[in-house]
């Protein structure tokens, strides 16, 4: 199959039948690369503290202090790890949200809403394929704004969220 883009979709030919097929092509949003470095430098730092304080534990001290440092080498080390990987994907079909915990996929047709009243904390609000309604931080996106926040950055997160709510064809609940 031969293929081009074409805008946001990608045109490729039907080599049997010479017709164009046109697949859109997924949209991303990815927090810009200076706020996941940032994210990224969080987390070595705190990998990097975790270190001392399990290597404080010695006689006579307390087991705690061995955990405490084992944990905040773990969570900084998974921070450091996942930072560079926030994004949220759109397909046809679904929406994908890679946050610092964890991933999740959610079909469309299964969108409830979209919570975006402000920038701090935008969700999505769905529904599990046994009616149950789950609420899902779009952490990417997160931003809170302040008066040092370029107006660049608050544009870009309420763009990208209308088209979500567009997508989604949800209700929008802010």
């Amino acid at each position: 199959m031969d293929s081009q883009r074409v805008g946001r979709a990608r045109l490729i030919v039907d080599p049997s039948t010479l017709e164009p097929i046109v697949k859109p092509t997924p949209r991303v949003f990815r927090p810009e690369w200076w706020i996941r470095s940032l994210n990224c430098a969080a987390g070595i730092v705190l990998a990097a503290f975790g270190i001392p304080i399990a290597s404080g534990f010695g006689a006579g001290m307390s087991p705690l202090l061995l955990i405490s440092g084992i944990a905040v080498f773990i969570l900084g080390t998974w921070v450091a790890a996942r930072s560079v990987r926030l994004r949220i994907e759109l397909d046809d079909e679904k929406l994908k949200v890679a946050g610092f915990l964890w991933s999740r996929t959610i079909p469309r047709g299964q969108i409830v809403g979209i919570d975006a009243t402000d920038l701090e904390f935008p969700l999505v609000s769905w529904r599990t394929t046994s009616e149950r309604l789950r609420l899902t931080p779009l952490t990417p996106v997160m931003l809170e704004p302040g008066p040092f926040v370029p107006k660049t950055l608050v544009e870009r997160r309420r763009a990208f969220l209308r088209g979500v709510l567009a997508w989604s064809g949800a209700d929008d609940w802010s």
